[in-house]
């Protein structure tokens, strides 16, 4: 799912895409989810939203990016 959230360390709304907890015990699925955070990081394009954190937050893997307002209205 992705959320819009507060990032309060950078001070700044960001769109937050969080895997279930009972999703995340997948081993493969943590790797997956890694190397899509890691990529898109590497990516320097404008049509593509900039990478700000990912990681695990009590058992939730989570992408932190920049925040494209009505950016899936399509």
């Amino acid at each position: 799912m992705v959320f819009e959230a507060y990032d309060e360390s950078l001070r700044r709304q960001v769109a937050l895409k969080v895997i279930s907890a009972h999703l995340a015990d997948d081993p493969d699925l943590r790797a997956r989810f890694t190397r899509e955070a890691q990529a898109q990081a590497s990516l320097d394009s404008a049509h593509v939203v900039h990478v700000y954190a990912h990681g695990d937050a009590e058992g939730r893997l989570y992408i932190a990016t920049q925040l494209v307002p009505d950016g899936d209205s399509a």
